[in-house]
């Protein structure tokens, strides 16, 4: 789903950190729903902070709600 959420906005360099139910992944195939080119072009990383080491800016998104004490910018900004 989340390579499908790619797709609909242009992204596709999508970096997996130590998939859970490993990779490539049948079931993962079937919910992308057409986003077949950002999955085909996915890497794998063993941890975070190898997967985004040579990124000069990283930007997280969460649907849960937490009582963290993060700096929060909107996309705007």
């Amino acid at each position: 789903m989340v390579a499908r959420a790619c797709a609909n906005f242009g992204i596709d360099d999508l970096r997996l950190v130590d998939p859970r139910d490993g990779w490539p992944n049948d079931r993962a195939q079937r919910a992308a729903s057409g986003a077949d080119v950002v999955l085909e072009g996915a890497e794998v990383f063993d941890t975070v902070q190898a997967a985004v080491a040579d990124l000069e800016r990283v930007v997280a998104t969460t649907a849960r709600n937490r009582e963290l004490s993060q700096r929060i910018l909107t996309p705007r900004h």
